[in-house]
């Protein structure tokens, strides 16, 4: 068991909300592939788990979808709902935001939110798979824990 209380085990994935806003909106690249991963976790009764900000920035991306008018009022309202509903297990060590700054600033990355979701999959010794292009051609030769969703498939047992 690590300071989290949470066992370093495969059956446990760190999410970001680029793959969570994937779920729902069928029209983002590589959705097939999110929800396969959701699909996955649940068969195998895989953990995802995400650091505080993973609520408040998946919220916030589907709202921005409805203000752009990709979706309506009843759309968003359902989608925010139904990620409360997730079993997505929000993980706050006490030295996440300290430890995800230090990796930021060592890399000389672009932002220290996305590190947050990195520490935490390095906590815990798991992959963190992110939609996220950009953030992933910038850090992945640093992390080798982060995984690309768009080369996500079922039969991944490195996970």
């Amino acid at each position: 068991m690590n300071p989290l209380g949470v066992s370093r085990r495969e059956e446990t994935l760190v999410i970001d909300a680029s793959v969570a806003v994937k779920w729902w909106l069928t029209d983002e690249e590589h959705a097939a592939e999110a929800r396969a991963l959701l699909a996955d976790s649940v068969r195998r009764d895989r953990r995802l788990v995400g650091p505080p900000l993973f609520v408040a920035e998946t919220t916030n991306a589907l709202y921005q979808r409805f203000r752009r008018g990709d979706v309506n009022e009843a759309e968003v309202d359902f989608m925010v709902a139904s990620l409360w509903k997730q079993e997505v297990q929000i993980l706050s060590p006490a030295d996440l935001t300290e430890r995800a700054y230090r990796f930021v600033r060592q890399h000389r990355l672009a932002n220290v939110y996305d590190s947050h979701y990195l520490m935490l999959a390095y906590e815990l010794g798991t992959a963190f798979w992110t939609g996220d292009r950009r953030m992933f051609n910038s850090v992945h030769a640093v992390a080798p824990w982060l995984r690309w969703i768009g080369d996500f498939t079922p039969e991944d047992d490195d996970a």
